[in-house]
């Protein structure tokens, strides 16, 4: 199998490795704010965008965190609307999770250089590497399949395998996957076993576990610890569309939980009861402050930190500090994009004297990324 793969994949392209910041496309708020107004004036007669994205952009505008946020988020935010009414939500997976949230899955990433010779030793139908996918190229589609088999292997045969016994991606967002054992398996849905198991083997839960999870992107960490353990209360604090999509993508895969949609609100006190009694709920940046104070047993950052400013970062730690008892943080060991004036890295976190150390280390995969997580 390893020697087939190698046979049909271009040298170069296992041994690519970048080394540099990766220039970041921008957008200021207040081109923002007026590109938003004249996209709604121009999707006014139709249906393409959906009134619960038009509420969270309308309300995300108007807040702090709008006018302090990455000018990279910003043209995200930009560019995923733009996707979304173009393809629609449907799609979503095959058009933004499969290069952010995540989703990426490519020989060309560096995510998974240190396993990409890996010998492969589970058992693959080598008919799966063939598969194409809508919004990708054959060879994009190969290159897809392979990293999810490569990735896959990485996990059974560190013993994470039991995680797929419960888990399967779902249908909705016409992912890119892989069958295995009669299941689906994605490029995300692998990620997110990683990152469910290091919170499982270092934090001890409580009966009724409430996690907080900022820049949740598709929600897939959510779905992955909700079906992981019992009794979890989970909130998902992000921006537009990331908060639309989640809420979309969490809401169909739990239709028998009990789910707060994302509303405006300037009181705890005002929504607390329907809080209280939601198993999911979501909430934008703005509305973290409101959380009272140790609210949280486990707060969760994953990707998202090294995409902001130093400032913001800090604001988060911040708010982390206050109404949580444990953080765990997923970031690069040294920040990629120039999105901060001076590049975050392993050991430039604004960590605060009274937090404890439970794990700091860097993660073979995905690569050039560790692991962190604090008691407070």
């Amino acid at each position: 199998m390893k020697n087939f793969l190698k046979s049909i994949v271009p040298p170069a392209l296992l041994n690519l490795y970048r080394t540099f910041r990766i220039p970041t496309p921008k957008i200021s708020p207040k081109k923002f704010k007026l590109w938003w107004l004249k996209y709604l004036e121009s999707h006014a007669h139709s249906d393409d965008l959906n009134q619960e994205l038009i509420d969270m952009v309308d309300y995300f505008i108007k807040t702090k965190a709008f006018t302090n946020d990455s000018g990279h988020w910003l043209y995200l935010c930009k560019s995923h609307i733009q996707l979304l009414v173009e393809n629609g939500i449907e799609n979503y997976k095959q058009t933004i999770e499969k290069k952010h949230y995540w989703g990426e899955s490519s020989l060309e990433s560096r995510l998974i250089k240190p396993i990409i010779n890996d010998a492969i030793t589970i058992n693959v139908d080598t008919q799966m590497i063939f598969k194409t996918h809508d919004d990708s190229t054959i060879s994009e589609s190969i290159g897809h399949n392979i990293s999810n088999i490569i990735l896959l292997n990485y996990l059974v045969n560190n013993k994470l395998g039991e995680y797929l016994e419960y888990m399967e991606e779902s249908e909705f967002g016409n992912p890119i996957t892989i069958n295995y054992n009669n299941k689906k398996i994605s490029f995300a849905l692998l990620n997110s076993i990683l990152e469910v198991d290091v919170v499982s083997k270092n934090i001890d839960f409580k009966e009724r576990h409430r996690f907080l999870e900022l820049g949740a992107g598709s929600g897939r960490t959510c779905i992955a610890m909700c079906k992981a353990k019992k009794n979890i209360k989970y909130i998902i604090c992000d921006i537009p569309p990331a908060l639309y999509i989640s809420q979309q993508n969490i809401s169909r895969e739990f239709s028998e939980k009990k789910i707060f949609k994302f509303q405006s609100f300037k009181s705890f006190d005002d929504v607390e009861e329907d809080m209280m009694s939601a198993e999911i709920a979501f909430i934008s940046p703005e509305q973290l402050q409101l959380i009272p104070d140790k609210f949280i047993d486990t707060c969760i950052a994953i990707d998202c930190l090294h995409e902001m400013t130093n400032e913001t970062v800090d604001e988060y730690f911040e708010q982390f500090n206050r109404i949580s008892h444990t953080l765990f943080f997923k970031a690069q060991v040294k920040q990629w994009a120039n999105t901060s004036r001076k590049p975050l890295d392993i050991d430039t976190y604004p960590i605060r004297d009274n937090w404890e150390k439970i794990l700091h280390e860097r993660s073979t995969v995905p690569n050039d990324y560790f692991n962190a997580i604090y008691r407070m």
